[in-house]
């Protein structure tokens, strides 16, 4: 039987922030999430788990130039391996230039995030790029 969950979020589109709905169900056969304005569907992300069902949503969002303010999509998130398989992709964590991962910077994915820190994927790939190279700088040896 699939598992849903309905969130209240806010979609920034056109330069206007849109209250949303965001519809997670899982089930055996897949996830998927759904963003909703009004009663009306506006984009859509499927995957094996819920991670992969975000990242297919938002390249749909970057395609109209819309961001969701959700903690996923926030310009420090990372999803290490561990932490998706644990949580199925429901957590991610917030780093910090320079500081490795730590359980304390585990966030909800879904969480809601301000329009100030959320950013495309793009931005986002290369804000993880530069965290690697500074967590890697200050390790020991």
């Amino acid at each position: 039987m699939p598992s849903p969950e309905t969130v209240e979020r806010k979609l920034l589109f056109r330069g206007e922030k849109w209250p949303c709905r965001l519809d997670a169900h899982h089930s055996p056969s897949g996830h998927s999430v759904t963003v909703s304005v009004d009663v009306d569907p506006w984009f859509r992300g499927f995957g094996s788990d819920l991670e992969e069902a975000l990242g297919n949503l938002r390249q749909r969002l970057d395609e109209f130039d819309a961001l969701l303010l959700i903690n996923r999509f926030h310009r420090d998130a990372f999803t290490s391996s561990m932490s998706r398989q644990m949580s199925g992709g429901r957590q991610c964590y917030l780093v910090e230039q320079g500081r490795p991962v730590s359980p304390e910077m585990l966030v909800d994915a879904l969480g809601p995030a301000s329009v100030e820190d959320v950013v495309t994927a793009e931005e986002n790939a290369e804000r993880v790029r530069s965290w690697i190279l500074s967590v890697q700088a200050t390790a020991p040896g």
